[in-house]
């Protein structure tokens, strides 16, 4: 779940130093994508696993699931895609700490296992909840 796409020549442009450019990448990119939710959630749907095989992939509905969490509405969040009661944390987490790191309070190197870490228990939430949907189609 760490999101990336932040270009490391416009870093470089602005004098982030190397050491720091992953943080302030992920944090730009992540803020960017939080901003960008409500008009996501307009853009048509494009599943490819429901398109190829008839079923959702295991991220349908995260994006509207992140958004009823931002606007503090578990019980829609739960109902189109539980895993974003964990996700939605966790990209605050990001947020929090790649500011942290930035500030040079927080520890890069550590920030790094935490996110390994906690990726794996976030894609075991949502392959989970995409079992539990294959198992009720």
């Amino acid at each position: 779940m760490e999101i990336d796409f932040c270009p490391r020549w416009l870093l470089r442009k602005y004098g982030v130093s190397e050491e720091l450019q992953t943080h302030v990448g992920m944090l730009v990119s992540l803020a960017s994508v939080l901003a960008l939710l409500p008009i996501l959630i307009r853009l048509p749907h494009i599943c490819i696993a429901q398109k190829l095989l008839g079923i959702p992939c295991p991220g349908c509905g995260i994006t509207h699931s992140i958004l009823d969490v931002l606007h503090l509405k578990f019980r829609a969040a739960l109902t189109v895609n539980p895993a974003g009661l964990l996700i939605t944390p966790y990209l605050l987490f990001q947020v929090c700490c790649r500011i942290a790191v930035t500030a040079s309070v927080l520890d890069g190197m550590w920030l790094s296992r935490v996110s390994r870490i906690a990726d794996e228990i976030v894609l075991v939430a949502l392959f989970s909840v995409w079992f539990a949907r294959l198992l009720t189609l």
